[in-house]
């Protein structure tokens, strides 16, 4: 190979190293802040419908949503319709149910949340 050929060459890979590092994404640093907020009214991240269910319903109507808990017992409360509409489900969890210990948690879970939840408990 000629002395040009080697410098071409040469040239080219590292403009092709220079293109390859422009084209990555800039890194950023970690955060290194960490704010920990525990408790039922804390959030739960991610919108897993299990897990928020276990966080703010468990309470009361238990795990599998039968109400056999010290609260469902206490407020005789029935189990979780197995076959209600997603939109019935999405209302009561929103609104709460008039005439119940059944309160509202528009205010208390995002929609992503809410939706999670409603999505698991028709799984119940």
């Amino acid at each position: 190979m000629s002395f040009s050929r080697i410098t071409l060459l040469t040239i080219t890979i590292a403009a092709s190293a220079t293109l390859l590092i422009a084209a990555a994404p800039a890194s950023t640093p970690a955060d290194t802040t960490t704010t920990t907020v525990e408790g039922p009214d804390a959030p739960v991240l991610g919108a897993d419908g299990k897990a928020v269910y276990m966080k703010k319903c468990k309470k009361c109507h238990g795990a599998d949503g039968k109400a056999q808990t010290k609260m469902g017992k206490k407020y005789e409360m029935d189990p979780i319709p197995g076959k209600m509409s997603k939109d019935k489900v999405l209302k009561v969890i929103k609104n709460g149910k008039a005439n119940t210990k059944m309160k509202a948690f528009k205010e208390k879970l995002s929609a992503e949340e809410i939706d999670a939840v409603a999505a698991f408990v028709m799984k119940l």
